[in-house]
């Protein structure tokens, strides 16, 4: 309602088309626990398509029965940084390399 005039788009992260142009940064709060272990390399070639760097903030070593999951973003993506938290980590990633 606050936007009448701009199109949104919801889409699943693994069917995000590619940019022309890159973004300088992405932003993902806690989003890539909800994608299905199958799924997730097609997610994270989705995101190197539209960005040169990633924010990633996940919960990591925690165990679900559900729709959590619990991947390996060292081995996913190429960190710069890294800060751990209480309850989630920080990840800055390359998307580049």
């Amino acid at each position: 309602k606050r936007f009448p005039d701009d199109k949104f788009d919801a889409v699943k992260v693994e069917d995000m088309p590619e940019e022309k142009e890159k973004y300088d940064l992405a932003f993902s709060y806690t989003t890539f626990e909800h994608i299905i272990p199958a799924d997730v390399e097609k997610a994270v070639k989705a995101v190197k398509g539209i960005a040169k760097k990633l924010l990633l903030i996940e919960p990591i070593n925690f165990e679900s029965r559900y729709y959590c999951h619990a991947h390996s973003y060292e081995k996913l993506f190429t960190v710069i940084k890294k800060k751990e938290l209480k309850d989630k980590t920080i990840f800055l990633c390359d998307l580049l390399s």
